[in-house]
């Protein structure tokens, strides 16, 4: 944590930079009420004490950006009622209390969001995130005002996850989002091999962007327009269920949930989890361009030699797999691309 002499006098600097002005029309970037108003450095001060917090892991973990910059803010509108009361501030016990905010324990608090595509008969943990069926949490969603942010959610469509952080609020909501994408793409893996005959189950968070249709216009030679609608993504939803369960563990999903749980994994333990999150992002892109470059990553991670570093080998790779009649070595070009992989 950064100690508390360096954080009273960047404290010290915001303070320089608070300007009691009470032009409304004047723009300073930030303002407090109609007068407690602070310049473009003091702004930039705020932003370098926010960054020197965000240093320390426990407060990375803990606090989103946000919400560390709303912390801040709060102490510096404080610092401009002290200087509109032209009383100076105690400092060093400013920056005390500063750091004791950033250093406070958060009990355990239940995160939760609505996850769309995905239909569950029974509740299912992958990691520390749990997949329960919509009915087991309905009665917070229908609660006012929240129900208005969910009224497009259907229980026979969605599902919901939650997951337990001893954080703030909104890093609780963030570190879920995160969790929740990496659970996704393990179950978007497992549906390719479950459903391979089928178009790919859209999954995603409630509120991201879901792309199921293209919508287009065909013109002929005399006028006539049609609509042409191709089908992107299946609307059907991906659904967990008694019946289709023992056809997901048969193609690995209670492996790779134990899996996620082991402390002590092997670097092919490792590889495949991670090859399974550029894959499961794949089936969700919509440029084929971008999707097959997800879905070569794997090839590349699980296939690649030991003494090979990714960072050093894979660019070289996709370049030739993208543009292989494009590579020159030693002024040559190559032959066969395929081969050079």
């Amino acid at each position: 944590m950064i100690g508390k002499n360096k954080t009273a006098s960047i404290l010290m600097d915001i303070y320089n930079e608070i300007v009691i002005d009470d032009n409304y029309s004047k723009h300073y970037p930030m303002r407090f009420g109609l007068e407690i108003c602070v310049t473009e450095s003091g702004v930039e001060i705020r932003n370098r004490l926010a960054s020197l917090l965000y240093e320390d892991i426990n407060v990375s973990y803990c606090w989103s950006e946000r919400s560390t910059l709303d912390v801040i803010g709060n102490f510096i509108r404080d610092l401009g009622v002290l200087k509109k009361e032209d009383s100076y501030p105690d400092f060093d016990l400013i920056a005390s209390q500063l750091i004791d905010k950033f250093s406070e324990e958060y009990d355990e608090c239940e995160a939760l969001t609505v996850v769309e595509g995905l239909l569950t008969s029974q509740s299912i943990r992958i990691g520390n995130v749990t997949f329960f069926p919509f009915d087991h949490k309905q009665s917070l969603l229908k609660r006012p005002p929240f129900d208005s942010l969910f009224e497009d959610v259907y229980p026979t469509r969605d599902c919901i996850a939650t997951a337990k952080y001893k954080t703030e609020s909104r890093r609780s909501i963030e570190h879920l989002y995160i969790d929740t994408e990496y659970c996704l793409n393990i179950f978007r893996y497992i549906g390719t091999l479950v459903w391979a005959d089928q178009i790919i189950p859209r999954i995603s968070i409630h509120g991201r962007p879901r792309s199921n249709n293209s919508y287009s216009l065909s013109i002929d030679g005399e006028g006539q327009v049609s609509a042409i609608v191709l089908e992107e993504f299946g609307s059907m939803p991906y659904r967990l269920n008694e019946e289709t369960s023992p056809y997901a563990n048969f193609h690995g999903l209670d492996y790779l949930q134990s899996l996620v749980d082991k402390t002590d994994k092997t670097q092919i333990e490792h590889a495949l989890l991670v090859s399974i999150q550029w894959f499961g992002d794949a089936t969700q892109e919509v440029q084929p361009l971008s999707s097959f470059i997800k879905y070569y990553m794997p090839l590349d991670i699980l296939l690649k030699r030991d003494e090979e570093r990714a960072k050093d080998v894979v660019p070289n790779r996709l370049c030739r797999l993208l543009d292989p009649w494009n590579i020159k070595r030693n002024g040559q070009h190559k032959g066969n691309p395929i081969c050079t992989i």
